[in-house]
């Protein structure tokens, strides 16, 4: 497994789990957002598509979640 995907991967969920999303779309929960993000920690390599499939979410908002967190971070 890539290095710097597991780390940017463990930083996001434990950004999540400590509240740094609190200002992302009010459309997903916290709980749907700490799923997507776990998911990406377990397997990073899956594509949108198949995530958003798994978690029955849209595509828009399996690129949109991890994004958001990134530019709150910064």
């Amino acid at each position: 497994m890539n290095k710097a995907v597991t780390i940017c991967a463990r930083d996001l969920a434990a950004q999540a789990s400590r509240g740094a999303s609190a200002g992302l779309s009010k459309a997903l929960g916290d709980d749907t957002r700490f799923r997507l993000l776990r998911r990406l920690e377990q397997e990073p390599e899956l594509s949108q598509r198949e995530m958003s499939s798994e978690l029955g979410l849209s595509p828009g908002a399996v690129n949109y979640v991890p994004r958001a967190l990134v530019e709150k971070a910064r």
